[in-house]
């Protein structure tokens, strides 16, 4: 379902949402989470490999802090931001399940 065989962390990397996945990490590991791991894997914090590492060693437990950040982020038009093979899974689901939009 991914692009290009991409995992997650590298997709929504790719969707630029860079900014709400930080907030999302100190959200809920502390404000100096990423730039602690970062440290400690001796990589610049505001490298996007130490974003997505940050994440892969946080599998399991970083997902609705960081969903709940990038959805709490607004389009242009005060939509909130759904990285669109999220909302194409989502839209999936819905046929299968033969549910309606309200």
């Amino acid at each position: 379902m991914l692009p290009n065989d991409e995992d997650f962390e590298w997709y929504l990397v790719g969707q630029e949402l860079q900014p709400a996945m930080t907030r999302g990490i100190a959200n809920q590991y502390g404000d100096d989470a990423l730039v602690v791991y970062a440290k400690s894997a001796q990589i610049c914090a505001d490298d996007d490999e130490a974003l997505v590492g940050f994440l892969r060693s946080s599998r399991g437990t970083y997902g609705a802090a960081v969903a709940a950040a990038i959805v709490s982020t607004e389009t242009e038009t005060g939509e909130p931001v759904i990285p669109e093979r999220i909302a194409e899974l989502l839209r999936r689901a819905s046929r299968i399940l033969g549910a309606t939009q309200p």
